[in-house]
């Protein structure tokens, strides 16, 4: 596990106020992927247990544009173009983790497939498949 590959980009996550509001975690980031997690909580779910199918859909939108901003240099974000959600189980447990992987692209597109997981006592379950495609911008300094 490593957050050390892009501190900048972490800690711009981070900074999000909905990142902050939803409780992300960044677990592991490396050149190519990332896996985000957020607790489940009854406000995120539409009956007290099952996570709206939106809110899977945002943990996969951040794991999958930061796993292809993960191949840049500091200093370039992702913004997102285009991503589909999947789901294929119902979002039930403690934890959703959302673990993307670079799939292709270049120095101004790329192109991520996310897995979301629920995790109960542990144990992951497959809730959704997703994929990304992300604009890569130079975010220009203070």
């Amino acid at each position: 596990m490593s957050l050390l590959h892009r501190p900048d980009l972490v800690a711009a996550i981070n900074a999000h106020p909905l990142a902050r509001h939803l409780g992300l975690v960044i677990v592991d980031i490396s050149a190519g992927s990332m896996t985000v997690e957020m607790d489940i909580r009854p406000e995120l779910t539409f009956d007290g247990r099952t996570v709206q199918g939106a809110m899977v859909g945002v943990l996969a939108d951040y794991a999958g544009a930061g796993a292809c901003a993960s191949l840049l240099g500091e200093g370039w974000m992702p913004v997102t173009l285009t991503y589909s959600v999947s789901v294929v189980a119902p979002a039930v447990g403690e934890r959703l983790q959302a673990s993307a992987t670079t799939v292709g692209g270049g120095r101004s597109v790329g192109f991520a497939q996310i897995e979301v997981n629920a995790l109960s006592q542990g144990i992951p379950t497959r809730v959704a498949v997703a994929s990304i495609t992300t604009r890569l911008a130079s975010v220009a300094p203070d």
